[in-house]
């Protein structure tokens, strides 16, 4: 298993624009499976982003900010070993 949290805290620019501070999480469950001479790694997993609203000159700018909450799924192959 693997977990990962992260806060990104964003200052203004030149132009006095400045992106909100993003919010990330995610983990995913993988299996490691030997078949074949291969290594398989069957993975499953979710993803949740928290971004807050962008300003310029301490207003609010529309339409920017939100949530997204995602699932995901996917199989890693390794065909050969690094030495």
């Amino acid at each position: 298993m693997n977990t990962s949290v992260n806060y990104k805290i964003n200052t203004h620019n030149k132009s006095r624009y400045q992106y909100g501070n993003r919010f990330t999480a995610n983990t995913f469950a993988y299996y490691k499976i030997r078949a074949m001479g291969l290594g398989f790694a069957p993975n499953v997993g979710m993803l949740y982003e928290n971004a807050s609203i962008n300003k310029l000159n301490k207003p609010i700018v529309e339409q920017t900010g939100g949530g997204i909450l995602l699932a995901s799924t996917g199989m890693e192959i390794n065909f050969q070993e690094l030495h």
